[in-house]
């Protein structure tokens, strides 16, 4: 009989590890601004400390406050994986702390995204090892299940996917499917071309090339006048 709510899959398609690796360096703004800007996770995950994030995604559904399956991910998620848990942004019961991360440490895991809450704020901020939450509480989890491992699951208005490529950094955290690795690396190796030059105008030149802002405010008949004078003319 099926178990509605309350199912593991065990299976997932990953990336092999040196396609995903391409990716360490580039910021996670270049990432999503390849993407349309339309990538990243909610701004309230927050960074512990300043490891950067990569990863295949190890996908965690829970309800708010309940760690059972988080165990289980920890068990079973293989060396370079991210762990990505959908907590519900609940903020007043940690899922976890310094112990279930010392675990993930230990098993290779590359990192743990948690939309809800943890705790040992302290500790875990001194780590190698990339923690991103919603908040920190003191208040332990629940261990009643259910949930699920490696399905879709829902963080903001973005849907991860087991196997998805997990990029995080002190911008945020971007995630894209695995089919879509090669021309974002290539896409994203302009984008930092670009950039550079950008960089190279301003600190060189004290410019940056503007005429397309001037261009968008003339289409859109923007009045520029010399001076506000108050009153509604």
């Amino acid at each position: 009989m099926s178990n509605i709510g309350y199912k593991i899959y065990k299976q997932i398609d990953r990336l092999e590890k040196k396609k995903i690796e391409r990716f360490k360096d580039i910021p996670t703004t270049v990432i999503g601004d390849c993407m349309n800007r339309t990538a990243a996770l909610p701004s309230t995950l927050k960074p512990l400390n300043n490891s950067k994030l990569i990863g295949s995604a190890y996908t965690v559904d829970v309800t708010a406050g309940d760690n059972t399956l988080i165990y289980y991910a920890i068990d079973n998620a293989k060396p370079g994986d991210v762990i990505i848990v959908a907590g519900q942004g609940y903020s007043e019961r940690a899922l976890c702390g310094e112990i279930m991360v010392s675990l993930a440490i230990k098993r290779e895991i590359n990192g743990l995204v948690v939309h809800g809450a943890i705790r040992d704020k302290e500790e875990l901020s001194k780590l190698n090892f990339p923690v991103y939450a919603v908040s920190s509480s003191s208040n332990g989890p629940f261990k009643n299940g259910p949930g699920t491992i490696n399905a879709p699951i829902a963080i903001g208005d973005r849907v991860i996917y087991p196997g998805d490529i997990i990029v995080g950094d002190q911008s945020g955290i971007i995630t894209f499917h695995p089919s879509e690795a090669d021309y974002l690396h290539e896409a994203a190796q302009k984008v930092i071309e670009k950039e550079n030059q950008m960089m190279k105008s301003i600190k060189e030149d004290s410019c940056l090339e503007l005429a397309w802002m001037y261009e968008k405010l003339k289409i859109d008949k923007c009045e520029i006048q010399e001076k506000f004078r108050g009153g509604l003319f």
